[in-house]
């Protein structure tokens, strides 16, 4: 029971970072334009936009910015 605890607890610390991350306006605006090309299918094109919300720890853009790298 215990180790059900902690295994819980290990996943709710791990999410925290993802949720309390405010990405400044600039940054989150460049982020929404990088996913918006993402989704059109222009991936090659969202490295630069996704970027500076990736250094910041956003984790989404963490990812769509290493499937962009990856085409």
């Amino acid at each position: 029971m215990m180790r059900l605890a902690h295994i819980l607890l290990a996943g709710i610390l791990l999410m925290l970072p993802g949720i309390a991350i405010a990405l400044e306006p600039k940054v989150q605006a460049a982020k929404d334009e990088g996913m918006r090309l993402y989704g059109l299918g222009i991936s090659g094109e969202i490295i630069p936009y996704l970027e500076p919300a990736a250094e910041a720890g956003d984790v989404e853009a963490m990812y769509y910015y290493q499937q962009g790298g990856r085409t």
